[in-house]
């Protein structure tokens, strides 16, 4: 041996890989991004990108569990608010007076013109609570 007693100079070892307990290719164990759920899977269905406000998601779903009947002028009010927070103004030729019905619908559209996207949600939101308070089902 060396015979000095002294233990030699510890040499620096080359920096090994961290091992990947049994795995190849070195794949982690984080989700992928398409594993993750969407930050809000409403607005992720939603063809309007304005449609982001959480209450104004809620209140659409809420509209349709109500039980008890409701009058076709709230309907249509309630229409006119949706139409008018999810495309903005009327933007549409009106219908023919002979369809009672879709004329009806564009009226109560047309009516809001100039109120904005997100004064229509809120109404929309406010009208719906109401509709709900008032539920009989």
């Amino acid at each position: 041996g060396s015979g000095t007693g002294r233990p030699s100079p510890a040499r620096p070892r080359a920096a090994q890989a961290p091992r990947h307990n049994g795995q190849r290719g070195g794949r982690d164990n984080r989700p992928r991004l398409r594993d993750r759920p969407s930050p809000s899977p409403g607005c992720a269905r939603s063809a309007h990108a304005s449609c982001c406000s959480v209450e104004f998601e809620l209140a659409c779903a809420a509209i349709k569990q109500l039980k008890g009947p409701v009058s076709d002028q709230e309907k249509l009010l309630v229409y006119s608010f949706y139409k008018q927070a999810t495309q903005g103004d009327c933007n549409i030729p009106a219908p023919p007076a002979t369809d009672v019905k879709a004329k009806a619908k564009w009226d109560a559209w047309n009516d809001k013109k100039g109120i904005s996207k997100m004064d229509a949600m809120r109404i929309y939101v406010a009208k719906v609570e109401e509709l709900k308070k008032n539920d009989t089902g």
